[in-house]
C-alpha cells in the first residue's frame, strides 16, 4: 500500500532532451495532473528560463532554442525531477590550405 501511495505522489516525471542541437533542444517530461506543462531550464538548478507545452497522452514535449554551444543546460518539468543534457559545440568550419597556381601560361 505504502508503495502504490508513492507512485501515485509522482505525478510528473522529467525524461532526456532529445534532439539537441549547439542551440536547440527539445524538453520531454510526463504530467499526469495538468493539461499544460511548464518546464524550468537554465545552466544551474536555480533554471531561470520556462517553456511551456500541452500535454498529450500524459507527455510534454518543448523545443527551446537560443541556447548557448557547449553548455550543460538543467531542466525539470513542473514537479518533476531534475535532468540535464550538454549542447552540442559549434560546428568547426573547413580548413582552408595554402593553394598556389601552376601551369601558368599567357593565355591560361
Amino acid at each position: 500500500m505504502i508503495a502504490l501511495l508513492a507512485t501515485l505522489a509522482v505525478a510528473a516525471s522529467t525524461l532526456p532532451a532529445t534532439n539537441v542541437t549547439n542551440t536547440t533542444a527539445t524538453l520531454n517530461g510526463k504530467d499526469d495532473t495538468n493539461s499544460t506543462a511548464t518546464f524550468r531550464y537554465g545552466t544551474t538548478t536555480a533554471y531561470g528560463l520556462t517553456a511551456t507545452a500541452p500535454v498529450v497522452n500524459g507527455e510534454a514535449h518543448a523545443d527551446v532554442s537560443g541556447l548557448s554551444p557547449n553548455t550543460t543546460y538543467h531542466y525539470k518539468i513542473d514537479d518533476g525531477n531534475d535532468v540535464t543534457f550538454r549542447t552540442a559545440p559549434n560546428p568547426t568550419p573547413p580548413a582552408i590550405t595554402d593553394q598556389h597556381a601552376t601551369g601558368v601560361t599567357t593565355s591560361s
